[in-house]
């Protein structure tokens, strides 16, 4: 457990005795998300009145409740897998027990927050401080709790309410003075509420995976010793933008779900999404959805990307805040290239083709031998646990808190010791988890309404010219009737969609053209 107790005023003195054999309190069982098992634990709280130890579990986003003696934790904050929505937490680092609120105080990390939630039955939690990089987290018997900026080298107190907190340490500076911290990190208050910090030297460079890719390259053999480093590595960013798929296919289907049955295409082009954040009957569900598409749609790095014979431009000419108000729902349904929408299934099928590559690739060079079927899923169920979600970010800290041993000087780093093989296995563990995604489905909604009302004489028209045409013998009609009865959902959805496309294509034809001898077949 890569942290120290984050919590009450440590009860030593110098007559204190450690013992010379550590007990095990909870074990991890493998890095799962069971409610025995744990995931890179970081900060831990024990509470001594009620026999309980507060865990937090990082990479399963939550906090974990381990009563004294139990085989099995309980959640008492977020599991619901990464987010930023009040019941969930993002790489959560530590966590203290305000006992005057019944209360955790939480450092939410990778949200930049820090959050409070209630001790007992618990659903969502109340942010209180924003733009913090906490590492560090602690409370005084007072309920002030303190705590240490990583990015801003600096601790501070905070009272709730309190909107900017004092100062109590550091804020001069990123060095090695006496008036400055580096990195700050873990914090213990004694009883003269004396301070004490960690304060990692980490490194002269503010991005330590550079220097790791750097003396990876150097390294011998590099590519047979650890192949899935070296791979991902090579092309770390146009992998990370597969960790955006998951909020751009949720915004789509929600999208598809809605409308599906109830809009023509041209209302679609004229119709700008601003219509359903402001005036529709589910506008704070659809808000909410449209916030987490924007983060991720403008997040994606690509300059082109390619769908069939054709290479869209990747360009954000409408700024972030003018997108709903200059983009019409049309863009963000899964169609055909038609009305300008070919741009969303190109950038889901280009992120799908991504992550493809990485799951073939360990497939094919580290599962020679096992031979197991890869799942396959539809992009349109996709879920967060199917997806790969690293990104420098996180790769940085994975760096600083398990990957490398730092030999000090003076105060100053004096060689740095990389741990390639935890990297690498860490990498391979997170990979085998991943899924192939299946991508040959995207004309998911091509406004099937336009199949109805209006159109029934155009239906009939083609259905007329159909029951000419004898091409297709009585058993053939037999295994079409057969098939269509065991079709899915999503297949009987393309196949309406193949028909609109036809419809849609025929009204575009002088009826001159649509002569007596011309079939549907031939047409088609």
């Amino acid at each position: 457990m890569s942290s120290c107790l984050s919590s009450c005023i440590t009860k030593t003195n110098t007559n204190t005795i450690w013992l010379d054999n550590s007990i095990t309190v909870t074990e991890g069982n493998n890095r799962e998300n069971g409610s025995n098992q744990l995931d890179r634990p970081r900060g831990i709280c024990i509470d001594d009145d009620e026999q309980v130890i507060y865990i937090v579990d990082t990479s399963n986003h939550r906090i974990i409740e381990w009563k004294y003696g139990s085989p099995n934790g309980q959640i008492v904050a977020s599991g619901n897998r990464a987010g930023k929505r009040t019941d969930q937490l993002n790489n959560p680092t530590y966590v203290v027990v305000d006992k005057r609120k019944d209360c955790l105080i939480i450092c939410d990390h990778g949200n930049r927050r820090v959050v409070r939630w209630p001790r007992r039955n618990g659903i969502n939690g109340e942010i209180i401080i924003t733009d913090v990089d906490g590492t560090g987290l602690t409370i005084n018997n007072d309920g002030y709790f303190y705590i240490s900026d990583y990015e801003k080298h600096e601790v501070r107190r905070w009272r709730t309410g309190n909107t900017n907190g004092t100062v109590v340490a550091g804020s001069h500076g990123q060095d090695n003075r006496l008036d400055q911290l580096n990195s700050s990190g873990c914090i213990v208050i004694d009883k003269d509420y004396s301070v004490y910090i960690s304060d990692e030297y980490i490194f002269q460079t503010s991005n330590p995976l550079n220097e790791f890719i750097l003396e990876m390259q150097n390294l011998p053999y590099a590519e047979k010793i650890y192949p899935v480093s070296t791979y991902l590595l090579k092309r770390l960013d146009d992998y990370t933008n597969i960790q955006h798929l998951y909020p751009i296919v949720t915004f789509s289907n929600y999208l598809i779900e809605k409308l599906n049955h109830r809009i023509k295409r041209i209302d679609a082009v004229q119709t700008k999404m601003i219509y359903y954040l402001t005036q529709d009957n589910d506008r704070d569900i659809t808000k909410k959805l449209f916030e987490d598409f924007l983060d991720a749609w403008y997040a994606l790095t690509f300059k082109e990307v390619r769908y069939g014979c054709q290479t869209p431009k990747f360009e954000h000419v409408v700024s972030k805040e003018k997108f709903a108000e200059n983009t019409s729902i049309a863009m963000l349904l899964l169609t055909s290239s038609r009305d300008d929408s070919i741009l969303l299934p190109a950038c889901l099928k280009t992120i799908a083709e991504l992550q493809n590559e990485i799951v073939n690739y360990f497939q094919n060079t580290i599962e020679t031998t096992t031979k197991t079927k890869q799942q396959c899923v539809p992009l349109q169920s996709i879920r967060p646990e199917h997806i790969f979600s690293l990104d420098r970010n996180d790769l940085n800290r994975k760096l600083i808190n398990d990957s490398l041993v730092l030999n000090y000087q003076y105060g100053k780093s004096k060689d740095i010791i990389y741990d390639y093989e935890e990297m690498e296995i860490t990498l391979r563990n997170m990979i085998s988890k991943l899924v192939l995604i299946d991508t040959d489905k995207l004309n998911f909604l091509t406004y099937q309404f336009e199949l109805y009302g209006e159109n029934t004489s155009l239906i009939n028209e083609v259905r007329a010219r159909i029951k000419q045409q004898q091409q297709l013998t009585n058993d053939d009609r037999t295994k079409l009737n057969s098939l269509i009865n065991t079709m899915n959902h999503d297949d009987i959805l393309h196949y309406l969609g193949s028909l609109d496309n036809i419809f849609t294509y025929i009204r575009t034809i002088a009826v001159e053209k649509l002569t007596e001898d011309m079939t549907i077949q031939l047409f088609v």
